[in-house]
């Protein structure tokens, strides 16, 4: 049997052709332009990380170096005076003049310096 036999058995116009065929261009104009039009889907690539969880453990290898830390820059200065500094009126950077104050001393520290040098310029 073919398509034409079928199609003349059933009770077809001229018209009811004309309403599928333009229903079916219709249909298939729509697929065609929402295809076409239509927004893709943009998918972010989500990045692989590798996590790690934080707890307590022991830790068995250890390692310590000898060594001295010193700063990145530093003076050569020689204090007459002993003693701890009470206060620092400058900071760095600060511009000075002669004159001004810089830091603070206890002045029991003055005494005693000064006491031990007459003891040893005595016992000479």
């Amino acid at each position: 049997m073919s398509i034409k036999e079928i199609f003349s058995k059933l009770p077809f116009t001229k018209r009811h052709l004309y309403i599928l065929a333009a229903t079916v261009a219709i249909l298939l104009l729509y697929h065609i332009i929402s295809n076409v039009l239509a927004k893709p889907d943009i998918v972010k690539e989500v990045p692989y990380v590798r996590t790690v969880t934080v707890g307590k453990e022991t830790v068995d290898n250890t390692s310590s170096y000898p060594g001295e830390v010193r700063g990145r820059y530093e003076s050569d200065l020689a204090f007459q005076v002993a003693g701890k500094i009470i206060s620092r009126s400058v900071n760095l950077g600060d511009t000075v003049k002669t004159g001004d104050i810089l830091m603070q001393i206890p002045l029991h520290g003055l005494i005693q310096q000064r006491w031990c040098q007459q003891s040893h310029d005595g016992a000479i």
